[in-house]
């Protein structure tokens, strides 16, 4: 799947072919995960490996399209399935590199001000996505609403800029994304971040907590030995 509409083709042309899947696989270790590949001469990242898949490059394309700059992601230029005996082994999804910092490198560094301006401008952002409704989300079975989530909001997914005012500037990794019951969102973001550091007392400023799932979360995953 190509976009020919995106930024990539309108600088490079529509007959500038992607870093082919054999050029990526050459440029990792052997045995070690792939990990994604950065061009920054061509403002490119590709993200590949049995671990990727196409609903990632679907849910960025979708949020793009659906809210523009309120949601800001990396813009999708296309993406690559490889099959083996029928089965999808791979898949590659080339999409913009988005320069700065993340979120948990600049953290330690920020002002409280700046600290609270992002939080506020996350829950702003989790607002958006859930005023996306799925005709069919009624039809699952559970006690609470079904919204679009994220599902792995920490600080080290969202990139920020290295001046203050602090702002996002994209909001990155959407591969767990999905439906799901309105306190999914928050379990996952306490459920990443670390007991003792400062991130998880900053979480109630952009997620509104249920006490009653996330003790029925901290159990589950605590007798799975998460912890």
């Amino acid at each position: 799947m190509d976009f020919l509409d995106t930024t990539w083709f309108k600088t490079h042309g529509r007959t500038r072919h992607f870093p082919t899947p054999e050029h990526l696989r050459s440029l990792v270790k052997l045995f070690e995960p792939p990990t994604p590949v950065k061009f920054e001469d061509l403002g490119l990242i590709v993200k590949f490996g049995s671990h990727v898949s196409v609903t990632e490059a679907i849910n960025l394309w979708a949020i793009r399209r659906v809210f523009q700059d309120m949601i800001p992601v990396p813009e999708v230029y296309g993406w690559r399935v490889l099959e083996r005996e029928g089965k999808t082994c791979e898949v590659f999804i080339y999409m913009q590199l988005v320069e700065g910092p993340t979120l948990a490198q600049q953290w330690p560094e920020l002002s409280a001000t700046d600290k609270h301006t992002i939080c506020s401008d996350l829950r702003a952002k989790v607002s958006c996505l859930r005023s996306l409704r799925d005709s069919e989300s009624q039809h699952v079975i559970d006690n609470g609403p079904i919204v679009f989530t994220h599902g792995d909001l920490r600080p080290a997914n969202v990139i920020v800029t290295d001046t203050s005012p602090t702002k996002i500037v994209a909001i990155l990794d959407w591969e767990m994304a999905g439906w799901y019951p309105d306190y999914w969102e928050d379990c996952k973001a306490r459920f990443t971040a670390s007991l003792g550091g400062e991130w998880r007392g900053w979480i109630d400023q952009f997620l509104d907590p249920n006490t009653e799932a996330l003790e029925a979360f901290d159990f589950y995953t605590c007798s799975l030995g998460k912890f």
